[in-house]
């Protein structure tokens, strides 16, 4: 940048006058030369780098572009420096470049709008036992934790680049990549704590109703990650005085999954039709050749400290049931008592028939 210009002032496109100190090749100290933060054009546009000296010009015309204020390391107050906006490709002059409310240097996902693409535009809402609402998009986004949304979202997006390239069939094996790998809740991936959303994969893809793994975990996220209850999921009041059904969606921050009273909240809200019961009689009694369902039980004792496992059954024409991430899927039993029996101590929590 040649110093007559850094003295007498640069017009840039904004309008405003811009100075820089002729003695400094980086005025601001941000890491920028003064020359990669304002650029000019002169005689016939051709572009002189940082370094040429002054007399071997001839200025018959110029102009200048600013990228970044010379003399501010954060040109914009957003929180990220001028240099850092140019390496993560984020803009120096704007403290919002993808317009989505958030500071670039509190951003998340800075490139990526919180409104995000139309078809993923979300109303976020409290969850709301009573009323059993459950948002299913696209909407209109309302919610002022906008971090939290923002680190679901990114969430959404690293399962659906990985669903996308995976070519995902029916899962029997959530330790098994691709799933092994896709995230869900804070600081867990679904090998560990997926079954819930594993189970209802399985079960629409078997109704032919497929829904993508990645979208399920996003919706049930939305629906009950914001609050991330810490009460116990449990079936008997001597474990918790919260009844099991007006507890989140997602319990304790993921770590024990997903509560499964609330998988029919999702059913419902996509007008799949479904029965529930806590009763492994009737859900038996329910069983037909052609018949899907949603089965969990307690991973040993009935405590939720030791898990809780949930998966998928179909049964054939000839009346056997077949499982999908269960214990051994490779084997047909006769009835549902049979599958429980090969876990042990384990005991039925609640199940739905999906027609």
């Amino acid at each position: 940048m040649p110093d007559e210009f850094e003295v007498s002032g640069m017009v840039c496109q904004d309008g405003n006058i811009y100075y820089s100190n002729p003695q400094s090749p980086d005025s601001d100290g941000d890491g920028l030369l003064d020359g990669q933060e304002i650029s000019y054009k002169a005689d016939k546009a051709v572009h002189y780098n940082y370094g040429l000296k002054k007399d071997e010009i001839t200025y018959y015309s110029v102009s200048f572009k600013m990228y970044s204020n010379p003399m501010e390391a954060d040109t914009d107050g957003d929180g990220l420096e001028d240099k850092a906006e140019l390496e993560v490709g984020t803009q120096a002059w704007s403290s919002d470049s993808d317009n989505d409310s958030i500071l670039d240097g509190d951003d998340i996902y800075p490139l990526t709008p919180y409104e995000f693409e139309s078809a993923y535009f979300w109303e976020i809402v409290d969850y709301d036992s009573e009323n059993d609402e459950w948002v299913t998009g696209p909407y209109f986004a309302d919610f002022d934790n906008v971090r939290e949304v923002a680190s679901i979202m990114e969430r959404f997006y690293y399962n659906d680049d990985i669903e996308k390239n995976s070519n995902l069939g029916y899962i029997n094996e959530q330790n098994n990549p691709p799933v092994n790998g896709m995230k869900y809740g804070h600081e867990y991936t679904m090998d560990y704590n997926g079954c819930e959303l594993i189970a209802i994969y399985n079960a629409l893809k078997l109704t032919r109703k497929q829904h993508d793994l990645s979208e399920i975990a996003l919706e049930f996220e939305i629906n009950g990650g914001m609050s991330m209850t810490t009460q116990l999921l449990s079936t008997h009041s001597s474990f918790s005085s919260v009844p099991s059904t007006q507890l989140g969606i997602i319990v304790k921050s993921g770590y024990f999954g997903s509560n499964p009273f609330c998988i029919r909240r999702y059913l419902n809200a996509h007008k799949f039709a479904n029965e529930q019961t806590n009763s492994l009689s009737e859900l038996q009694s329910w069983v037909k050749p052609g018949g899907v369902f949603i089965v969990s039980c307690w991973n040993s004792k009935e405590d939720i400290s030791y898990g809780l496992h949930t998966f998928a059954v179909i049964c054939n024409n000839q009346g056997q049931l077949r499982t999908y991430n269960g214990y051994d899927d490779s084997i047909e039993y006769n009835d549902l008592s049979e599958i429980l029996s090969c876990y042990k101590q384990r005991s039925f929590i609640t199940g739905y028939y999906i027609y």
